[in-house]
């Protein structure tokens, strides 16, 4: 009975002797990146976790090695791909309102007396007043005896929400001390709808 406890017990050393062994060596295999990964889940070694055992969304960017971090980080462009079929033809759009025709520059000579006026030139029928201005020939040959105090859109209407003048004005006032003088004042006039 005594034997018999006594080689009980040294097979049970022996037992427990060739596990740590056994054990050892897949440690040892794991810390060297050996198969021993391929089926100890614990110590981990390097590479020995698969997307299997990640639990979704818990890595974040911190865990990353910075070289994946650039590559998911990396902001391009791939290849174009390949034509698609065209498309069928679309229908047809209203018809537009006509544009900007007639341009048309008027400028007659007028006389202006000393002191203050104004200047009206109106545009044909149908045509609008798209902008003006003055030029001044004779009288004073110095520049500040004529100043212009205006020069601006008239006879201003509204249609649809939209503003339109027939005609431009120019304010003027004459310094020059020998009296009137003659100005050629500008109408820019155009037909549009």
């Amino acid at each position: 009975m005594r034997l018999f406890n006594t080689k009980k017990k040294k097979l049970v050393a022996a037992s427990i002797a060739a596990v740590g062994v056994i054990g050892a060596g897949a440690i040892a295999a794991n810390a060297a990146g050996g198969t021993g990964c391929a089926t100890l889940t614990y110590p981990l070694c390097a590479r020995s976790v698969s997307s299997v055992q990640i639990v979704d969304n818990s890595v974040a960017e911190v865990d990353l090695a910075p070289a994946v971090k650039d590559k998911l980080n990396k902001v391009g462009t791939g290849e174009a791909g390949p034509a698609g079929p065209e498309g069928p033809a679309g229908a047809a759009g209203a018809t537009g309102k006509d544009g900007v025709s007639g341009l048309s520059v008027d400028g007659p000579q007028k006389t202006v007396p000393k002191g203050y006026s104004t200047v009206t030139l109106t545009c044909a029928d149908g045509k609008k007043a798209i902008g003006g201005g003055l030029k001044w020939d004779t009288g004073s040959t110095t520049a500040a005896d004529v100043f212009l105090n205006g020069s601006y859109p008239s006879d201003i209407t509204e249609a649809n929400g939209v503003s339109t003048a027939a005609s431009w004005t120019v304010a003027l006032t004459n310094n020059d001390p020998k009296g009137a003088i003659t100005v050629q004042p500008f109408v820019t006039c155009v037909t549009a709808s």
